[in-house]
């Protein structure tokens, strides 16, 4: 784990986003686990973790559907896609309302951006 730091305008967003596959750079290379992140994308999200600064959650989906496309986002395989929902979806207790849309849960029910609040 690490922080990166700087003032407004140096880059870190830009960069951070380029280093997990959700911006792609304009020129040079980059390494994350030993994988470009250009051609080796998969390889490179299967080995990262990211926290988002904004929730991600979007709100006309269904739990389950926001759990399938950040699935699909970093390369689950489908063939496990289906349990791994109902996995996360018992432990955040939201097994019963995974055809919810997520508009419809609750503050507590969504991520915050600051946890101290919670």
């Amino acid at each position: 784990m690490f922080g990166f730091l700087g003032p407004n305008g140096a880059g870190k967003t830009t960069t951070i986003g380029m280093l997990c596959t959700l911006v792609r750079p304009s020129g040079g290379a980059a390494y994350v686990a030993g994988h470009d992140i250009v051609g080796e994308r998969d390889e490179v999200r299967r080995d990262i973790g990211l926290v988002f600064q904004d929730p991600t959650l979007d709100a006309y989906l269904t739990a389950e559907q926001n759990l399938r496309f950040h699935g699909e986002l970093y390369g689950l395989p489908r063939e496990a896609m289906n349990e791994r929902i109902a996995q996360v979806l018992q432990m955040v207790d939201l097994a019963d309302r995974k055809d919810d849309k997520v508009e419809t849960f609750s503050g507590g029910m969504k991520p915050h951006r600051d946890h101290r609040s919670r």
